[in-house]
């Protein structure tokens, strides 16, 4: 085992997958991702929040159309029972790995409908 590490990287490249996709909903939550708004800014605020609305729809239909389908991905790889590159023989399935997807798009979903809420409750203008 401590001669062919070759299960080191596919953990390592399993944990960054892993990563992004908490990354990916930290990203939302505290609107660190890139916001391109400076034209948006410009309009009148009733303005900014209906842009605001469209565009937070938008984000809530990608991200529940793709937890959706990679559920229905990661459910086929559970019944197909397949072992994960390198990790296979320590009981690691690419199921495990997979899961990843449909929850940190699942967390996405979370943050866009708290955004959603805010910005029709007018605490918020804008992703």
């Amino acid at each position: 085992m401590a001669q062919a590490m070759t299960w080191s990287n596919a953990l390592t490249k399993a944990l960054f997958g892993w990563l992004i996709f908490f990354g990916l909903a930290y990203g939302v939550r505290t609107a660190g991702h890139i916001g391109v708004d400076a034209l948006v800014k410009l309009a009148p605020r009733g303005v900014q929040r209906v842009i605001g609305i469209i565009a937070c729809s938008a984000c809530l239909g990608y991200a529940g159309l793709i937890a959706v389908g990679s559920f229905d991905w990661v459910h086929t790889l559970f019944k197909a029972g397949i072992g994960a590159e390198d990790l296979g023989h320590y009981g690691v399935q690419q199921w495990h790995i997979g899961m990843i997807v449909p929850f940190g798009y699942a967390m996405v979903f979370v943050r866009f409908l708290e955004i959603f809420v805010r910005i029709l409750r007018n605490e918020q203008t804008g992703l």
